[in-house]
């Protein structure tokens, strides 16, 4: 193999998010070129995909330097900016390698993310449109534009545009090659169609609602999903029969992947089917969640009544009422692995502001690494931590059931909550996922749900602050309409 056959390899390994393979033939490349610039360029695209961002600046700035005729390592340089959140810089740069390279379409590619991440809409799908015009047939470049058709509300043809995503060496882990033909929304009485998730576990939270509408056509539903999932998914409307496999689904004459179903359905956001809930959780184990609540805030009290005095500065908050404390679920973290997560999340000493609001009592339910902040809340924060107890979303599921309130970051415990029409406020940032749209405090999936938008990415006070206030707001209400509330009764959702 040559050199350049050997280059050539490790790109279509990077394509096929083959990495480990392509930086085995990068790295051979280089021990032969020390100065090969594609080889350096492929060990950058590796170093992104791996969220290792300094790394990926070097390495692009080392290709750039070795040959810097090419507008592609550039690109990626930009690329490596933008994730790290500096769009405006990010997107500076990328017009400048358009007036350079006008015939460039990765550039107009990357223009186009940015502009979307800073809500330029109309900018980000003119240049997206740019860059399907030099390269009509590159898939990320049709899903690129198809979410940002979606974040605008246009679902009809966002949805069609979706369907590139099947062409995009990114799925190719969550295709299937079942011989079954994909269902297209027609009435089959009698015969089974089998409903794959493809992506995160918050999509196939939001997704699976449209199992009852093949229902309604006469099908009966089984559903592929995420082992995660699976308790949760079998107690929604309309599924038959959950797994992780056809051998656990069993036989079936159609088959459709999740979000495509949301193309049958799904045409505008004001046809968004938002009847909830659409899930439940298992009575059994909501009344053992409820039990240890109970028991935890008890525990609680004692611990605290038990404390010595803190100086009046980091006084805590007032023990909430012992019949009617209000709980509060936290959730501030999501996948690490997700590019955008860095965005998203926030820490949870970000909630100090919420420390003295009285009446409250906020339960953690951060899983993974993040999850380790609960072992600092805020000075004075009434916080309990039973992520650790959660071996399961159904567990998951049977404590929100007990909780009056559910505050999280854009990931799965929010479509989670949602679904089972739990109250919810979704701390949203400013370049959020298009599930939440663009601009509205409300949301077409789920009615409960209230949305609390940053408005300054990585500046979360501000948001805390409206959600401090929202809280004081809250318990207001609370008091006057429910005097004698008990643990159990949550506000109604009109009124959070």
């Amino acid at each position: 193999m040559t050199i350049d056959e050997a280059v050539e390899l490790a790109a279509r390994q990077c394509d096929n998010r083959q990495f480990a393979e392509a930086e085995q033939v990068a790295r051979q490349v280089l021990a032969q070129q020390p100065h090969h610039a594609r080889a350096f360029f492929i060990l950058a695209v590796i170093a992104l995909y791996n969220l290792q961002r300094s790394l990926a600046k070097e390495l692009m700035e080392v290709a750039i330097n070795l040959d810097p005729r090419v507008p592609e390592y550039r690109v990626g340089y930009a690329a490596a900016i933008r994730y790290e959140g500096e769009f405006e810089r990010a997107a500076e740069m990328l017009l400048e390698i358009t007036r350079h390279w006008p015939q460039c379409p990765e550039a107009y590619d990357h223009l186009s993310t940015a502009y979307e991440k800073m809500r330029m809409m109309p900018e980000a799908l003119a240049t997206g449109a740019k860059a399907i015009a030099l390269r009509p047939t590159q898939p990320s470049f049709h899903v690129t534009r198809a979410t940002q058709l979606l974040m605008v509300g246009d679902y009809e043809q966002g949805w069609y545009e979706y369907e590139w995503r099947w062409f995009d060496g990114r799925m190719k882990d969550s295709k299937h090659d079942f011989k079954q033909p994909w269902w297209d929304g027609q009435a089959a009485p009698g015969q089974t169609l089998l409903l794959t998730a493809e992506q995160g576990m918050g999509d196939t939270f939001m997704a699976v609602r449209y199992a009852s509408r093949a229902v309604e056509m006469g099908l009966r539903v089984v559903v592929g999903c995420q082992e995660a999932v699976l308790p949760m998914v079998r107690r929604c409307e309309g599924v038959a029969k959950a797994g992780i496999n056809i051998e656990e689904t069993g036989p079936f004459h159609w088959q459709l992947p999740l979000m495509s179903i949301m193309r049958l359905y799904a045409t505008s956001p004001e046809v968004a089917q938002n009847r909830v809930p659409y899930m439940t959780a298992e009575p059994g184990l909501t009344r053992i969640w409820g039990g240890k609540l109970t028991d935890a805030e008890r525990d609680f009290r004692s611990v605290r009544s038990e404390a010595k005095p803190a100086p009046v500065d980091n006084a805590p908050a007032p023990l909430p009422n012992a019949s009617a404390p209000l709980r509060v679920g936290l959730a501030w973290c999501g996948n690490p692995r997700q590019d955008d997560n860095n965005y998203r999340s926030l820490h949870l000493a970000d909630f100090a502001p919420l420390v003295g609001i009285p009446g409250v009592i906020f339960y953690g339910l951060q899983k993974g690494d993040a999850g380790l902040e609960a072992n600092d809340p805020p000075p004075g924060l009434p916080f309990i931590n039973v992520a650790e107890q959660l071996d399961s979303f159904g567990d998951t599921a049977a404590l929100m059931m007990n909780l009056d309130l559910i505050i999280t970051i854009d990931s799965s415990p929010a479509h989670l909550s949602g679904a089972l029409a739990r109250p919810t406020w979704v701390l949203i940032c400013t370049c959020n996922a298009w599930q939440w749209l663009i601009g509205r405090n409300d949301s077409p999936w789920y009615p409960t749900a209230r949305l609390f938008r940053q408005q300054k990415l990585y500046e979360w006070g501000p948001v805390i602050a409206d959600v401090a206030e929202a809280l004081r707001a809250l318990l207001r209400e609370r008091e006057l309409s429910h005097p004698q509330a008990n643990s159990t009764a949550a506000p109604s959702p009109a009124a959070i």
